[in-house]
């Protein structure tokens, strides 16, 4: 059930960044892929920080402050809304399943 009702979860948020972001789509998947890229070049601290939930949330907005200029304006609310409800965990699993509606909707094949 727990795994079903995140699985579920994560659809809604990816859905609803896709939904936002419909006619930028580039803009959006370029932030990701940059978030990944430095989630990778730090060992995963990154994305791990914004997911601990010990971390202190004023903290965690001012890491995804210093990215701000990297990555489209709608990523970075995105960002900030998803750590802000606590779904700072669930950030990588969002951004895979956004990556596969954008797939999706340019009819790629994966």
């Amino acid at each position: 059930m727990t795994q079903y009702r995140g699985s579920y979860v994560t659809s809604c948020y990816a859905q609803a960044l896709f939904n936002v972001s419909v006619s930028k789509l580039n803009d959006i998947c370029k932030g990701i892929k940059f978030i990944f890229n430095l989630s990778e070049n730090s060992n995963n601290q990154f994305l791990s920080f914004l997911a601990n939930p010990t971390a202190n949330l004023k903290d965690k907005i001012s890491v995804i402050e210093l990215i701000t200029n990297h990555i489209d304006a709608t990523l970075s609310r995105f960002i900030l809304v998803a750590v802000t409800n606590n779904r700072g965990n669930m950030l990588l699993q969002i951004f895979n399943t956004f990556l596969e509606y954008v797939r999706k909707h340019n009819k790629e094949v994966s």
